[in-house]
């Protein structure tokens, strides 16, 4: 009696082909359906305020004036510095990585050291840059792992305008709409550096903000000091 002979069929390297290229195309379905569930994801979370997020808010820099070697037409260069600390940001877990940190950055109050009789109604101030950096867990910026800066160009000029007096000093007011120094946006890598720094161990944070700008009638101000005592209260986290 004979046994009748059945064949096995083997795969064909067409088969496997089109089996391992339906795999991939469902692995490429699956990875863009959630990059797509996490975009949307971010896209319902609103913004979130956050408080003095860099640390900024209620620093005074005294902005040096020289006595008149420096003058551009009506206005006088001057410039200030400041080293400061800042505690941790205290912020939810969230289920996405945000896309965006923002910090206003303005003028709470002001002072120059001159009296009533020499002290201006109104100082002008032009041109000012804002260079602030932020860093942890050594003595300096420069010798920290975990740092981060970032530039700030002020728009247009603004405006103070004279309040009260004493013998040698005179307080001045920043009663603008917009942020004085502008709003500070900070994305991609500058971002995941300050969050580094502003979210994660050890604490405090350590900063540091200099001051460039112009500032006039020149004829008043040179020779002067005026201290500008920042408002950065006002922050968010976006996605």
């Amino acid at each position: 009696m004979s046994i009748p002979q059945t064949s096995i069929a083997r795969p064909t390297a067409y088969g496997t082909a089109v089996r391992r290229r339906g795999t991939t195309i469902r692995l490429a379905v699956a990875a863009a359906a959630a990059a797509l569930l996490l975009a949307a994801c971010g896209s319902l979370i609103p913004d979130q305020n956050v408080t003095d997020p860099l640390g900024l808010d209620g620093q005074s820099v005294d902005i040096t004036f020289p006595g008149g070697e420096t003058v551009v037409a009506l206005a006088v260069a001057g410039s200030g510095s400041t080293d400061f600390t800042f505690p941790d940001l205290e912020i939810p877990d969230l289920p996405v990585t945000p896309a965006e940190l923002t910090n206003e950055v303005s003028i709470a109050s002001a002072s120059l050291n001159a009296g009533a009789g020499e002290a201006p109604d109104q100082i002008t101030l032009s041109g000012a840059t804002l260079t602030v950096r932020v860093w942890h867990g050594a003595a300096s910026f420069d010798d920290a792992a975990d740092k981060a800066d970032f530039v700030l160009n002020a728009q247009g000029a603004v405006t103070l305008t004279r309040g009260g007096c004493t013998v040698d000093s005179c307080a001045y007011t920043y009663n603008g709409v917009l942020p004085a120094f502008g709003v500070a946006s900070l994305t991609g890598a500058e971002l995941a550096s300050a969050m580094q720094v502003a979210t994660t161990a050890p604490t405090p944070n350590d900063g540091h903000v200099e001051v460039s700008l112009s500032g006039e009638p020149e004829a008043d101000l040179a020779g002067r000091t005026l201290t500008i005592t920042l408002d950065g209260e006002s922050g968010t986290i976006g996605f």
